[in-house]
């Protein structure tokens, strides 16, 4: 094995330790070869340890390990109105964030507290929102009556504008936040889109009003309109991709890997009196099939899902 000097590597080597210079006057802490030279090593151990060690050293700096930045974890606060619920309260990474019917019966006040530390967001706030301990996303409602989408830093209070022209906030899964804007009392439906907290870009799911998130890592979507019984409905990934036509009725039912619903012989009118068979299939619309006859017993979870 070819020599070397140990003059030269053994300042590299504290060089290296000690984050001088080799041709640096700093005095060092005892080198790896004078450890070898302690325990009697044989001079060639010496140099090929001391080759080695140097190669660590340069793929790694002692002390600093890297480290993958955690994902955020979001948590919805929202009032249950198909609960009748007026407020709603929970505590996110400390922070107790309340929102509470205000006396107009018509707005929202959305508050935090830490530390004994409380602040007012919002007087006019959706009773739906979002935190991941550090920031808040809720919906103010402006002069025009549409919703402006905002993040408040919990801790110092400053807010930024993310989307204006928000005239419902549909739903939730955490880290997308799904509204309609452009809304047609027509047509019943406006254009939908899922803002991505995380990024904050905003997805273009489809042209609706309605949008429940399910099990499954889905989102339901629905074609309400009040004189048709037979309704169209979709899924579609947490994203706003994907979307599927799965079929026409109403949706009572969901789990984490099938969508139960019933569809009416009649299209139009009221589900008053009206005949209705249930169906199943999975959450893309696979394996379809009836799961009873004809009944006029109509089960009234529906009304979640719409």
């Amino acid at each position: 094995m070819k020599q070397v000097n140990k003059t030269q590597t053994e300042l590299s080597t504290k060089a290296l330790y000690t984050g001088a210079r080799a041709d640096s006057a700093t005095t060092a802490p005892a080198s790896f070869l004078d450890i070898c030279n302690k325990f009697s090593f044989p001079k060639r151990w010496k140099s090929f340890l001391s080759l080695l060690l140097i190669a660590a050293m340069l793929f790694h700096v002692p002390g600093v390990t890297p480290k993958k930045a955690a994902a955020a974890s979001y948590s919805v606060i929202a009032v249950s109105l198909t609960q009748d619920k007026q407020n709603a309260k929970k505590t996110v990474s400390g922070t107790t964030i309340t929102i509470k019917l205000n006396s107009d019966y018509e707005n929202y006040t959305i508050t935090t507290e830490k530390k004994n530390t409380k602040k007012t967001v919002t007087k006019k706030g959706f009773p739906l929102c979002v935190s991941d301990g550090k920031s808040l996303y809720y919906a103010e409602k402006k002069s025009n009556g549409k919703f402006t989408i905002f993040q408040a830093d919990i801790s110092s209070g400053s807010k930024k504008k993310l989307v204006s022209g928000v005239d419902q906030i549909l739903d939730s899964s955490g880290r997308y936040l799904y509204y309609v804007t452009r809304y047609s009392y027509e047509e019943h439906a406006g254009k939908c889109y899922a803002l991505d907290l995380q990024t904050k870009k905003m997805n273009y799911i489809t042209k609706s009003a309605y949008i429940k998130v399910i099990k499954g890592n889905k989102i339901l979507i629905n074609d309400y309109h009040m004189e048709v019984i037979n309704i169209a409905f979709y899924t579609a990934d947490l994203n706003g991709s994907g979307v599927k036509l799965i079929d026409k009725g109403f949706v009572y039912k969901v789990t984490k890997s099938k969508i139960y619903y019933f569809k009416s012989k009649t299209t139009y009118g009221t589900l008053a009196n009206a005949q209705i068979k249930k169906y199943s299939c999975s959450l893309t619309g696979a394996n379809k099939k009836a799961i009873s006859g004809w009944t006029k017993k109509i089960p009234s979870t529906y009304e979640k899902y719409l």
